[in-house]
């Protein structure tokens, strides 16, 4: 059943309290009206908004303070009524006398078979104290082809209008044709403001172009706390297998989650948590969407430097596709239900992008739980230091970077221990002082020493168990790391 059927059962039902999740309030408003009605006739109809109250044709000043609203619908005739409200009880979840006069409305509407439906943002939950009294629904963002009729309606109509489309010579339907990929995780506001600004700025260049359409793209996803990078192509030596796997998988979007250990840090042992229950809830609301959607996900593990999160990065280049970074340390809000309406939000725009693939990185995923890694099917892939070869390689793409000339395969025999940053380091430095590449490479301490005792603990944890990024098979036994599985 989807959102209008089970708004439309509701209301046919009598139910009492809807709490009704959109991405665009003002367009929900609509929507329920017209769930309800389904061509009928329409339902005698109250609307609320936090700038006039109640229009209801009276003349009495509107009732803004939310409680005072819902007291008004108590004492409102008793007849059948459909009331509709733009953000009401949004920001009110630990209030009390909202809550009762909730509970007192309730009473009052069921009586006479009305309908109040709290419309708030996606992500925004009920009063826990009445949470069971509401019918629960969440309207998704649009999908391709509803995305496609609108921004067909947009383009077509702008071409029809503007000289200067029309001069173009441009095909309004080749436009939109490019423009979809970029649609995807907007609200419909949204996807008619992207679809705008993509044909005014093809019709001024005179050939389709997406790049006015990929910022504006950007900016409105960042709204939902989400960023999306925008990586040069770059070699990834010595990470071959895990980049062939990641290339099998038709995707529509990869979302990187940067050192997963670190963003749910406050989980706790065995499940208990932080005190303030934020960490759970942002662990509860990504395993079920990841589950219900059923996205793809795989981890990254091994020592700093050794190219995990670039991985993430040229995974969206190579299956050409966009990579949003979800950073759930920037979601945590300092009020009350603002942290569990931000997550909420970001994993409903992600859900919204099409199939997803997600890619964690981490330093060490002892602190990770089970639950979460087992979410993550497409494997746990230890990213270990480079061997001598792939260090010749990574030598040789810095130094042609940074513009340095020297023996590769030297270097990389002189650089034992050194990961992929150590290297971009020294090149980069070398090539800014004008010392060099050797005398540089004696001021720096590689990886490999560093953090010798996590790269040792980490090779422990991948043999016989996590997959090779190198090979792309199942990490080797050694004698050393041996013991540790029998």
């Amino acid at each position: 059943m989807n959102a209008q059927e089970l708004i439309k059962a509701a209301w046919t039902a009598r139910a009492p309290l809807i709490w009704l999740q959109a991405p665009d309030t003002l367009e929900a408003l609509d929507y329920t009206v017209a769930a309800v009605t389904n061509g009928a006739k329409p339902p005698k109809t109250w609307t609320w908004s936090p700038v006039t109250g109640w229009d209801k044709g009276r003349k009495e000043p509107p009732s803004l303070n939310p409680t005072d609203a819902i007291l008004e619908i108590a004492e409102a005739p008793q007849e059948r009524t459909l009331y509709v409200a733009n953000r009401l009880g949004e920001g009110l979840q630990n209030d009390v006398p909202f809550a009762a006069a909730c509970q007192l409305a309730r009473r009052k509407l069921a009586a006479v078979g009305s309908t109040l439906v709290f419309v708030v943002p996606s992500g925004t939950l009920p009063p826990p104290s009445i949470a069971a009294d509401f019918i629960q629904v969440s309207l998704p963002l649009p999908d391709d082809n509803t995305s496609a009729q609108l921004a067909q309606a947009v383009v077509n109509d702008y071409f029809a209008s503007s000289q200067i489309a029309k001069e173009s010579g441009l095909q309004p339907d080749k436009i939109v044709q490019n423009l979809t990929p970029y649609l995807r995780g907007l609200t419909r506001f949204g996807v008619e403001q992207v679809a705008a600004v993509a044909a005014v700025a093809s019709a001024r260049a005179k050939q389709i172009d997406m790049a006015a359409a990929q910022i504006a793209r950007a900016q409105m996803l960042a709204t939902a706390g989400l960023r999306v990078i925008q990586p040069e192509p770059v070699e990834l030596p010595g990470l071959e297998g895990l980049t062939d796997w990641i290339s099998r998988f038709p995707v529509q979007a990869v979302v990187w989650m940067d050192e997963i250990e670190k963003a749910i840090a406050g989980y706790g042992l065995a499940g208990r948590g932080d005190s303030s229950g934020v960490t759970q809830d942002q662990l509860s609301v990504i395993l079920t969407t990841m589950q219900e959607y059923r996205m793809f996900g795989l981890i990254l593990v091994g020592p700093p430097g050794t190219g995990k999160s670039e991985s993430a990065k040229q995974a969206g280049l190579r299956l050409g596709v966009p990579v949003v970074q979800l950073d759930l340390g920037s979601l945590k809000g300092s009020y009350v239900g603002e942290s569990e309406q931000r997550v909420r939000r970001a994993m409903a725009a992600i859900a919204g992008l099409g199939r997803v693939m997600v890619i964690a990185t981490s330093n060490g995923i002892d602190s990770v739980p089970p639950e979460l890694r087992r979410r993550f099917a497409l494997g746990t892939w230890f990213c270990d230091l480079p061997d001598t070869m792939d260090r010749a390689k990574i030598w040789a793409v810095w130094g042609w970077k940074c513009k340095i000339d020297d023996n590769w395969t030297d270097l990389a025999a002189a650089s034992e221990g050194y990961a992929g940053s150590d290297i971009a380091m020294a090149c980069t430095i070398a090539s800014a002082t004008g010392r060099p590449i050797r005398e540089v490479m004696e001021r720096i301490t590689p990886v490999g020493v560093v953090a010798a005792e996590l790269r040792a603990r980490l090779q422990q944890a991948a043999a016989g168990r996590w997959l090779s990024a190198k090979t792309g098979k199942v990490c080797p036994l050694t004698p050393q790391t041996r013991k540790f599985t029998d």
